[in-house]
């Protein structure tokens, strides 16, 4: 299909994937058929005919994004679709198959967010919990220091528990929340208190994670109430 011409160097990639943003612009991942590099072209919504799907062939001109995506691909604005050549289903190859649990095995795999911000504790997660190329491992780099930076602007220095206890090590993240009460119930009260009676009863206790700490951990006897139905950790 003929959709004009350019006197720019045209390019032809394989449609890996697409996403569209109605009305203003479509998004589209291919693979160069020459290099096999990975790129992301940008197009004018009206630019792209509807019959674009996975496994086409596109060639096109447009002008190379002075910066790099967050997946460290390059990135070009196309100013003209010149040729598209609908998929031949029977010969694509097979999609790779992922080698295993966040792990790189193909494109669909993306970072994981909590591998990102520090770790990942999900089994089984399907998401990359490696860097793809060093770009991404820069960027997401920059991204923890620029994180890091933020907590402590908004650090009080007159905050009597921001050394942390003992003095040493910073306050611990939201997340411990419920280790952190916790350990103060057991510390201000004592376990024998505690566990007089019939112990702690933990109401409205949402997914148990306060009944787990006081339970599990340090041996309170603990009944949790929650008319919810939750998954418990």
């Amino acid at each position: 299909m003929e959709m004009g011409d350019s006197t720019a160097a045209a390019q032809q990639g394989r449609v890996l994937r697409f996403r569209a943003i109605p009305k203003r612009w479509t998004f589209v991942d291919v693979v160069v058929v020459d290099s096999g590099e990975e790129l992301q072209l940008c197009f004018a919504a009206a630019e792209l005919p509807v019959a674009l799907a996975e496994g086409a062939l596109l060639r096109f001109t447009g002008t190379e994004e002075p910066r790099r995506t967050r997946r460290g691909v390059r990135a070009y604005q196309c100013d003209k679709l010149l040729e598209l050549t609908p998929p031949i289903v029977s010969c694509l190859p097979c999609e790779p198959t992922p080698s295993g649990p966040g792990e790189a095995g193909g494109p669909a795999a993306a970072l994981c967010k909590y591998f990102v911000r520090g770790g990942c504790s999900e089994r089984g997660c399907p998401f990359r919990h490696a860097f793809a190329n060093e770009h991404e491992k820069d960027t997401v780099r920059a991204a923890r220091e620029r994180w890091a930076a933020q907590r402590r602007a908004h650090e009080d220095v007159d905050d009597p528990f921001l050394s942390g206890e003992g003095g040493g090590g910073g306050k611990s993240a939201h997340a411990q929340r419920h280790s952190e009460f916790a350990a103060w119930l057991v510390e201000t009260f004592g376990a024998e208190a505690l566990q007089d009676g019939t112990g702690v009863v933990d109401v409205g206790g949402g997914g148990g994670e306060l009944a787990f700490e006081l339970h599990c951990r340090r041996g309170v006897r603990t009944t949790l109430l929650e008319p919810r139905e939750v998954c418990l950790p």
